[in-house]
């Protein structure tokens, strides 16, 4: 049964012209006499008035003017055909009502006039971005079948919804209270201030033009259609949310997930990973309410799509229906989306929705040189399809909400007056500065007191049958058996889960226990926050982007560490989050204001170095990807995780982005010499403060602690026990001056653990306490701890477990940022695993002791060691840059 919204009669038509505004004052039928761009007449005069962006204004003006003239007027031909003015009650199941209607003109009316002035001002330099909206106005009505609760990501051509959708709930918010140029102005300012790069742009901050930015609006980056994993996984988050505080059970206040992308998009696996997903829920009987909108105007660039979105969904698909509506019509807009989002928010399944018959304005962008693949004649043609004309025809003589001379003076007030007047302002506003660009990147860590997690940089932790040293912090229950890395990291994600409710964990074959078992028995406990997904790390990725965005607290497992290269670009979508969502206003210089203030979560990079199975693929060891805004940790025993994932914990709520570095070898690893079980350690329970209420902070690893490993007592060497084997130095290493410590993390903790003990076995050394072993965990950057500690060596040498070579391994980094500060010893050296690949069934490519033995030899003799060998790369003493 149809149903309809009852469009008002003109006779009580809202008046578009503002009650202040005098049409006489405002209406103009020629280029602007007065404008913010009249300084660049003189150099730019010319070139202004040959955009064809500034003749399609004249056209609009004379169409305008003709029809008041009551002189009859040839509305505009699309390529493909041409819109058709039918009656709404035979041909709409719904019908927006004459407000929505309005409103969706002048959103649409304001998206092509922003244009134009963004085009002018990247043509006299002070504007930045010129992907156009043009020829897709119309798509504004889509906002009107979405509630406040939806979620949307828009393409970056569709402006049009996000302005009309911003108005409306504002409106709605300040309930029709009637200040609509208000709103519209504050709309407006905002977009000017993206085209120009404005420091107050409120979505981005300046740094990039991005839609968005409204409650529930998602910035969308210029990557193809990388909106739409994470939007999938709002899709799916909404299940685990609660539902009473989120909506109530009635299908209107259900929210659903809308993404758009163009045609073109069709191809990119970030689109075709999702769709599959969102189809894959469907097939699994998983609530999934998600809406793609995809606009079918041909072309991607330069590149001709033939109508391919018609043939991907040419055939009924049982998991995913298919709507249509054409895209220059305002009413099948609105009708063909209302059904899309109904259908989604009642069976909570996924649905597309085509929008069709839709032209490009004006090229791409500016820099679209579109006479190198079109011809005059179509460039003419599609510059020539204004799809404004259309909707004030209908709006006048089909619908009769308005007049032709009311429509001018709205045109002229919003193009001549309104936004003339935001870019002016927007232009004068500061750009960003280098320490915003800094400040932007993560989110401010979290102010932990007591902090010993910020306050001391270097603790120690004894080895030997897993005891803690005297100095530890928090001295665990003797009752607390020793165990294993992997037992204790069940245990410390098992205690997240039971502390906080938003907490998820998300994976690949982890609710029977992953490949390493280290989520074991927890999808019995918490079955509905142990979440399996299909083998694609861009929508496993994508997903725990969705999750966090709507307040969730997503741990992410990716199996192997070789497998993060299958979704990088979505991890770098992730780790770019802060630093494109974080905006400041004239009135917040601190630049602290986020649109979407979540957004952390903890990823687990499993399947990491030595291994004798998998080969390469299942035993990478190099870490290339560390973009800015993700703090990566490393961990050399279950202890040291256990503090360090509460932090991250921690950290992830303050909206950081940590990802753990977990080594394969150590997961199980019970002994470092023989059958000593020293690299058991009991489970750092958490203690409480004085008055045993809540728990303090000592219970953490902070990112810029380190970890030293002193001698204990009884490791020295007798003199009478001599070592005669074959590998024994004929003389020992005089170390009564040098003091010497080896810097490590993860594996290279135990190698050089061993490294020491062979050295003293050797008699290269007298006795273990004349090396220290240092765990540096943190990778992202330099801890001040590791700065602080080697302040008491002459001697360090740097052991990294990742290849030596550019691009693959953290410690290069470092070396640099410790001279730069001078804070790097005066004799160092820098040892890593061989730059080749892994072999199946063989450690011999992994860094290991034999190779941090001759590097500590190398150093300490003061002569450099074969690299290509060992693949050690020495540095001599006191070498001048």
């Amino acid at each position: 049964m149809k149903t309809f919204l009852t469009l008002c009669p003109r006779t009580t038509k809202r008046r578009l012209r503002s009650a202040s505004s005098s049409p006489s004052s405002l209406r103009r039928v020629s280029s602007p006499s007065s404008s913010w761009w009249d300084p660049f007449q003189s150099s730019h005069g010319k070139h202004i008035q040959e955009l064809p962006e500034v003749k399609a204004v004249q056209d609009l003006q004379n169409f305008l003017r003709l029809k008041q003239q009551g002189a009859s007027t040839t509305l505009p031909q699309t390529i493909t055909t041409a819109t058709t003015m039918t009656n709404t009650e035979e041909n709409y199941t719904h019908v927006m009502s004459s407000l929505d209607y309005l409103l969706s003109l002048e959103a649409a009316i304001a998206t092509f006039s922003l244009h134009i002035h963004a085009r002018v001002a990247s043509l006299v330099g002070r504007g930045f971005y010129t992907i156009g909206p043009c020829g897709e106005e119309m798509l504004s009505s889509a906002a009107m079948a979405l509630t406040k609760n939806d979620s949307t990501a828009l393409h970056y051509r569709h402006t049009a919804i996000s302005m009309a959708r911003q108005w409306r709930e504002r409106k709605i918010a300040n309930k029709n209270s009637g200040d609509d140029d208000s709103i519209l102005d504050d709309l407006l300012l905002a977009r000017a201030r993206g085209y120009t790069a404005s420091k107050y742009d409120p979505v981005t901050g300046g740094v990039h033009c991005s839609i968005g930015g409204g409650p529930n609006e998602y910035v969308v980056t210029s990557t193809l259609s990388s909106q739409c994993p994470s939007a999938v996984g709002r899709a799916l988050g909404y299940a685990l949310l609660d539902d009473d505080k989120l909506y109530e059970q009635q299908d209107s206040s259900r929210p659903i997930s809308f993404a758009t992308l163009g045609d073109g998009s069709l191809h990119n696996h970030h689109f075709l990973s999702s769709l599959t997903l969102a189809r894959h829920a469907k097939h699994l009987k998983i609530k999934c309410p998600m809406v793609f909108g995809i606009s079918n105007n041909g072309l991607s660039i330069s590149y001709e799509t033939k109508n391919y979105v018609d043939t991907v969904f040419s055939t009924e698909d049982p998991l995913l229906p298919v709507f249509r509506a054409n895209g220059q019509d305002l009413l099948s807009v609105y009708d063909q989306s209302q059904q899309a989002c109904d259908y989604a928010r009642h069976y909570q399944s996924p649905c597309v929705i085509i929008y069709t018959n839709l032209v490009r304005r004006f090229g791409h962008a500016a820099t679209d040189r579109q006479s190198a693949y079109l011809d005059s004649l179509t460039i003419d043609a599609m510059a020539d399809t204004c799809v404004l004309q259309n909707a004030m025809t209908q709006a006048v003589e089909q619908l009769n909400l308005t007049t032709y001379s009311e429509l001018q003076d709205r045109w002229e007030e919003i193009h001549y007056s309104k936004i003339d007047q935001a870019f002016a302002q927007a232009m004068q506003e500061p750009k960003v500065t280098l320490d915003d660009m800094v400040k932007k990147v993560s989110a401010p860590l979290a102010n932990l007191t007591p902090a010993k997690a910020q306050q001391d940089g270097l603790v120690t932790l004894a080895v030997h049958q897993g005891q803690q040293d005297e100095n530890e912090s928090s001295s665990p229950p003797k009752k607390e058996k020793p165990q294993v890395m992997r037992k204790q990291m069940t245990r410390v994600l098992d205690e997240l889960l039971e502390q906080d409710a938003s907490v998820v964990y998300l994976g690949e074959d982890v609710r029977h226990g992953g490949y390493y078992l280290v989520t074991e028995d927890l999808a019995a406990k918490h079955p509905t926050r142990i979440v399996d997904f299909p083998p694609d790390e861009t929508t496993l990725l994508g997903a725990a982007l969705g999750f966090s965005q709507l307040g969730l607290l997503p741990i992410v497992e990716i199996p192997y560490a070789k497998y993060l290269d299958c979704g990088v670009d979505m991890f770098y979508e992730i780790a770019i989050q802060h630093w494109l969502t974080t905006a400041s206003s004239p009135e917040e210089e601190a630049g602290n204001k986020t649109a979407n203030p979540k957004g952390g979560m903890i990823i687990r990079l499993q399947g990491f170095d030595r291994g004798v199975f998998g080969g390469n693929f299942h035993t990478h060891n190099m870490l290339s990807h560390m973009p800015p805004g993700v703090d990566v940790v490393c961990y050399s025993n279950g202890h040291d995780y256990v503090q360090g994932m509460r932090h991250a914990y921690d950290q992830a709520i303050a909206g950081r982005i940590v990802m753990l570095v977990d080594c394969t070898h150590l997961l199980n690893l019970r002994h470092v010499h023989d059958r000593d079980r020293g690299w058991e350690f009991p489970y750092p329970t958490k203690s409480n403060n004085s008055d045993g209420d809540e728990e303090v902070q000592d219970d953490l690893l902070g990112f810029d602690q380190v970890r030293v490993y002193k001698a204990s007592p009884g490791d020295e060497v007798k003199e009478e026990e001599e070592d005669t084997s074959a590998n024994t130095a004929t003389t020992s290493i005089n170390t009564e001056h040098t003091k010497t410590v080896v810097v490590s993390y993860g594996n290279g903790v135990v190698a050089s653990l061993q490294a020491r003990k062979g050295l003293v076995d050797r008699g290269i050394l007298p006795q273990e306490s004349d090396l220290d072993i240092l765990d540096c965990p943190y990778l992202s950057g330099l801890p001040l701890g590791l700065e602080e500690a080697l302040q008491e060596y002459s001697h360090v040498v740097f052991a990294d477990i990742c290849k030596e070579g550019p691009g693959s391994n953290v410690f290069s980094s470092m070396i640099v940022a410790l001279q730069e500060r001078q804070s790097l010893p005066p004799n160092w050296c820098f040892v890593g695993a061989p730059r080749t690949y892994n072999p199946l069934g063989s450690t011999v490519t992994f860094l290991n002791c034999d190779m941090i033995e001759e590097a500590v030899i190398g150093l300490l003799q003061k002569k450099t060691t074969a690299a290509s060998a060992i693949g050690v790369v020495t540095q001599l003493p006191n070498l001048e840059c």
